[in-house]
């Protein structure tokens, strides 16, 4: 399903690139057309050309009309109101100009029909809340997907991710999609579990995935970390596309039925393949930064606990602490996805603390900053999401992915259903009033499969699905509304049998 909406905060640059008018003092000034096209309320910058023997400080932009549009000296356009204004470019005697016009962009009515059934989470989105949206110039002599271009030449103007309920207890399965471009981030439990409706959990993915990616071409995959919950739904991959572009992993030989179904199935296909470790450490001249389209960008984030040799195995035991950072930025949007990385190691590997890693090599990293929307790493487990991070983070929203509590569950000397994830405790840090944070929490064995879509500016949507699953001892049809404090979440499970004695403790 290919949507296009409607453009907010464009990040477009212009070149000036056909045949040069003059030549003074041996500078070689070049422009384009005539006249473009600006929308009221967004920010562009010019990417000017200038050739031959000139000095900087001498050039110089001005606005014909600076009530319509203003320019800064450093090229960068603000479309204030609608009209004409004319753009100058002065370099001593020699000058261009370049006609803007300024109109008021229409919403169209796919983003309202898209979001018409959805849930305004009441969360604001301005500049202020991370940082601020990427200005640069696209250098269209590069291939696509390469060190200096995006998968798309077009800038995206929404974003919708999908957390996809998981039929068990544990698993991360999320779609994410920028107008077409498509990525999967970790496709959950293994393919072969029911939900309590009795769905096949590999046949609803596969539903999922080529109802929204039909030409079946996927973009963009990233699997986190080699744990069956994260990697079993792999033949719903098999089954949904005949071709991957790139594929980002945890870089080291585990789980062979994802290496050799997935990543060197694909990689002989042609899919680029890129591991954790190469990316955010320059190997072969890769960035840390990964371009979807001018406005959107996946920042890859050193936890310093990577392995550099993709032939090896995991350098610790638990496999969690290895888990792939990342921060998809989309204009003011911003969408932060860590796996299971956790603080304490589960197992082994003693003083290992991934959290406290991530937060010391990324002290002072402009890229590692407060954001929107938080994937709560471990499915809430409360070995994660410490107030440190949380802290650092400061997010608005989070979604925790875990399927309906087993009776069968045994974690840390506790069993039954009170063994499984989310812990109180990763919910009480998110809901830490103390601090004012006023994060809203979402839940997939609550809301069920469950959609975020934004705009990147100033308004983000949730629309939750019918449970396919119980919450042992209740069946809820659907929960489609934000959940505002901790005892409004309990409330949905208080009749179940997870409620009454692990809360409690009856």
């Amino acid at each position: 399903m290919k949507y296009k909406y409607l453009s907010f905060l464009s990040v477009l640059a212009f070149t000036f690139s056909c045949a040069h008018e003059g030549l003074k003092d041996g500078v070689d000034v070049f422009i384009d057309s005539p006249s473009k096209t600006l929308v009221m309320g967004q920010k562009y910058q010019l990417d000017y050309h200038l050739e031959g023997n000139y000095q900087t400080n001498k050039l110089s932009f001005s606005s014909s009309n600076e009530n319509v549009i203003d320019i800064s000296q450093t090229g960068e356009i603000k479309a204030l109101s609608e009209g004409s204004s004319t753009i100058t470019l002065t370099y001593e005697e020699l000058t261009k100009e370049i006609i803007y016009t300024v109109e008021e962009k229409e919403i169209s009515n796919t983003y309202l029909d898209l979001v018409s059934n959805s849930k305004l989470t009441n969360v604001s989105l301005t500049s202020d809340d991370v940082s601020a949206p990427l200005l640069t110039s696209i250098d269209t002599s590069f291939t696509k997907g390469e060190a200096k271009n995006p998968l798309s030449l077009d800038e995206v103007e929404t974003i919708e991710i999908i957390s996809i309920e998981q039929p068990i207890e544990y698993g991360d399965a999320f779609l994410i999609m920028l107008d077409d471009i498509s990525i999967i981030m970790d496709v959950g439990n293994f393919a072969s579990e029911n939900y309590d409706d009795g769905t096949n959990y590999g046949q609803y993915l596969s539903e999922i995935y080529q109802t929204y990616i039909p030409d079946r071409e996927l973009d963009v995959l990233i699997i986190t970390h080699p744990h069956a919950d994260h990697y079993g739904g792999w033949p719903a991959l098999t089954a949904s596309f005949d071709k991957i572009n790139y594929i980002f992993d945890y870089g080291y030989n585990a789980a062979s039925a994802y290496t050799d179904n997935v990543r060197l199935n694909y990689f002989a296909k042609g899919a680029k393949y890129r591991s954790i470790y190469d990316v955010t450490h320059g190997v072969s001249n890769l960035s840390s930064r990964f371009y979807l389209a001018p406005n959107a960008f996946i920042d890859w984030i050193d936890t310093g606990l990577y392995n550099p040799v993709l032939t090896s195995s995991s350098l610790y035991s638990d496999e969690n602490v290895t888990s792939i950072v990342g921060i998809l930025n989309f204009n003011n949007f911003s969408f932060l996805f860590n796996g299971d990385l956790q603080g304490e190691a589960s197992y082994g590997d003693p003083g290992i603390d991934g959290e406290a890693s991530l937060l010391e090599i990324n002290e002072n990293n402009p890229n590692f900053h407060q954001i929107t929307m938080l994937k709560v790493a471990h499915h809430g487990s409360y070995l994660a999401s410490s107030y440190a991070l949380l802290n650092k983070l400061n997010p608005q929203v989070a979604i925790i992915s875990a399927g309906r509590p087993s009776q069968d569950e045994s974690y840390d000397g506790t069993y039954g259903i009170c063994a499984g994830h989310p812990h109180d405790q990763t919910i009480e840090r998110l809901y830490n009033y103390q601090n004012r944070r006023e994060t809203e929490v979402y839940l997939n064995y609550l809301n069920g499969t469950t959609h975020f879509i934004s705009d990147g500016l100033t308004s983000l949507y949730m629309h939750g699905s019918p449970l396919k699953s119980s919450l042992y001892g209740a069946w809820n049809s659907e929960v489609n509304y934000p959940i505002g404090d901790v005892s409004e979440m309990f409330n949905e499970v208080k009749d179940t049998l997870y409620y009454s004695t692990c809360i409690l403790g009856l």
